[in-house]
């Protein structure tokens, strides 16, 4: 146990959210780990999410560091991993912090756009409250503009660290995408996460490639629809995790790729009818470095 504590304490140092990390981390660094020259790559992520474990079960706390003399008082504006890590480095230090964010729990992108399967909150409750342990306090149902004024913060604090996180999805801009039944990623899995209920209907198609995509798709599937992905490009531009693609797919949800949609087509009462899709094919690469895909014409 002694040797585990030790071995936390290196890895809290840096990261307060091994737990937590060592459950959503696609670990890409082990595949080009120069361990794996000799025997085998490090398997950082399970060292990380045993380590997270073991201090959450025995109530190991996190690692303080020298005080400092100071009567410096620190605002955060954000309880997401970015705040929270910045708390955690300036309090084992010593110093006085507040984090205000907007929302009744704390967590950010953690707490509201992670399903459970994949992050628990029990697991993320507890970890941040080990940065609460430090005497981190946080200001929780305050918006920064609303609650109060960004001038008051800056008369109160020493400094401010702003982590209002990139929490913006993008619409989808076609005819027929202002109604009911159509939701950006980031608003459906925090409604998911808050455990509200939210009514996928029979048939979800999902639009996109990437981790949120993948998330909200998986959450509609277990919910009980028939799930289909739309995504505008190749597999292999999917910027989501390999494997978490393949567990959308063992899951039954298909995935449509190279087409994207034009229009969405409403009944008289408003609800959903029919997605008009367009195939694509791939260009030159765009600014991202991936192909830009191309409409087909004639190809709806």
């Amino acid at each position: 146990a002694e040797a585990l504590a030790r071995a936390w304490s290196v890895i809290a140092a840096v990261n307060p959210f091994p737990a937590t990390l060592g459950r959503i981390c696609p670990h890409p660094c082990e595949n080009h780990c120069n361990r794996s020259e000799q025997d085998e790559p490090l398997a950082i992520n399970a060292i990380e999410r045993f380590l997270g474990d073991f201090a959450i079960r025995e109530n190991v706390p996190l690692p303080r560091l020298e005080q400092v003399d100071s009567d410096e008082w620190l605002g955060v504006i954000g309880a997401g991993p970015s705040g929270l890590s910045f708390a955690y480095q300036m309090a084992r230090r010593g110093y006085r912090v507040t984090v205000y964010d907007a929302r009744e729990n704390a967590g950010g992108t953690l707490r509201f756009a992670v399903p459970d399967y994949r992050l628990p909150q029990q697991v993320l409750d507890a970890e941040i409250q080990k940065i609460a342990d430090l005497g981190v306090w946080l200001e929780l149902n305050t918006r920064v503009g609303r609650d109060i004024s960004l001038e008051a913060l800056r008369s109160r604090h020493s400094m401010l660290y702003l982590a209002i996180g990139a929490q913006a999805s993008r619409g989808l801009d076609i005819p027929g995408a202002d109604g009911p039944s159509v939701w950006t990623g980031v608003d459906y899995l925090e409604q998911v996460n808050k455990g509200q209920p939210v009514d996928t209907g029979a048939h979800s198609i999902i639009v996109g490639g990437g981790n949120t995509a993948i998330d909200a798709a998986r959450c509609a599937r277990r919910a009980g629809s028939e799930v289909t992905i739309l995504y505008r490009r190749s597999r292999d531009e999917m910027p989501a995790f390999a494997h978490e693609i393949e567990d959308a797919l063992e899951e039954g949800i298909a995935l449509e790729l190279l087409a994207t949609p034009r229009s969405l087509e409403r009944h008289s009462d408003d609800s959903i009818k029919a997605v008009h899709v367009q195939r694509m094919e791939l260009g030159s690469p765009d600014s991202s470095g991936r192909r830009r895909p191309v409409p087909l014409d004639g190809s709806e």
